[in-house]
């Protein structure tokens, strides 16, 4: 990946006096209710740098690495997921990545400025693990006017029929500067009682500062001493969470090697050279020299 560097002087002076992302795990309630927080402000700034996808895309997009960042808090190893909207508004749809390293990466499909981005549609969770041979699939619908929040929390409920509350909340300044990213999620446990997750979910709900929180310097721990010490709360994990990319100038090489050979003759006759291809998932750019890749196909051939 190539990560562009934040030019902003007003969000680098700030993101060096805030805490640094993170993920915290936390069990409730004697272990029968799982917390996750996820502080992702400088994630946000990073992915901004590189897609910059300006004021209302930023928001979305940052919404969806929080909550990738928040479906991925139980994988394990080599595991990972996409989280996948498709629509009919302006949008179009979104796509996130995430595994257990806490590497988040995703683009949005179209760019908008305002109104009901989304419409109707589907939001799709895929996870693969090299255990399974197949990715475990599921999908929820995504109607005008929902948020990508409130389809996600609806997929645990109907696709793994685990009570569970998410919350998302980013801090904007006037000019669409992010200065706050967090998301929670709260999830009964086997064993839970209901009333006593019900109260914690409320609380859940009402966390709807996080990103605020956040700018202001607050701390995973001191939100949790704040809001959730009723329940007697233990940390029993903290993770990584990153804006990353695996693409590389390698791995579009071994793309471009793999085309077919008469792709590759089309190529060096009509170019245009440099080659620029570009990854999706984060926006960075590999240019490629005729003289690149006249070598590259001719080792193919032999």
């Amino acid at each position: 990946m190539q990560q562009q560097p934040i030019s902003d002087p007003r969000i680098i002076q700030h993101l060096s006096t805030i805490a640094t992302d993170g993920v915290d795990l936390f069990l409730l309630a004697e272990g029968t209710v799982r917390l996750v927080i996820i502080h992702g402000t400088t994630m946000a700034n990073l992915m901004v740098a590189n897609h910059n996808p300006g004021g209302p895309g930023a928001a979305i997009l940052t919404e969806g690495y929080l909550l990738g960042a928040l479906a991925s808090s139980t994988l394990k190893n080599e595991e990972s997921l996409g989280l996948l909207v498709e629509s009919d508004g302006p949008i179009r749809g979104l796509s996130v990545d995430a595994n257990a390293f806490g590497h988040i990466r995703g683009y949005l499909q179209s760019e908008v400025s305002q109104g009901d981005w989304f419409g109707d549609g589907t939001l799709e969770l895929v996870r693969v693990s090299v255990d399974r041979p197949r990715p475990v699939r599921g999908q929820v619908e995504l109607t005008g006017g929902s948020t990508l929040t409130a389809a996600l929390q609806e997929y645990f409920r109907q696709s793994e029929q685990t009570a569970t509350a998410i919350t998302t909340s980013i801090d904007q300044d006037q000019d669409s500067r992010i200065l706050g990213a967090g998301a929670l999620l709260v999830q009964a446990m086997p064993g839970a009682d209901r009333s006593v997750f019900q109260m914690i979910a409320e609380e859940a709900r009402r966390s709807d500062d996080l990103g605020a929180a956040f700018s202001s310097g607050a701390t995973a721990a001191d939100l949790v001493r704040t809001r959730f010490n009723h329940w007697n709360p233990h940390l029993v994990a903290t993770r990584n969470v990153e804006f990353f990319c695996s693409c590389s100038e390698e791995r579009f090489m071994q793309f471009l090697a793999a085309l077919p050979e008469k792709e590759q003759e089309d190529i060096l006759l009509e170019g245009p050279f440099p080659l620029v291809t570009t990854c999706h998932n984060c926006n960075s750019n590999y240019s490629f020299s005729r003289e690149t890749l006249t070598a590259l196909f001719a080792d193919k051939s032999d």
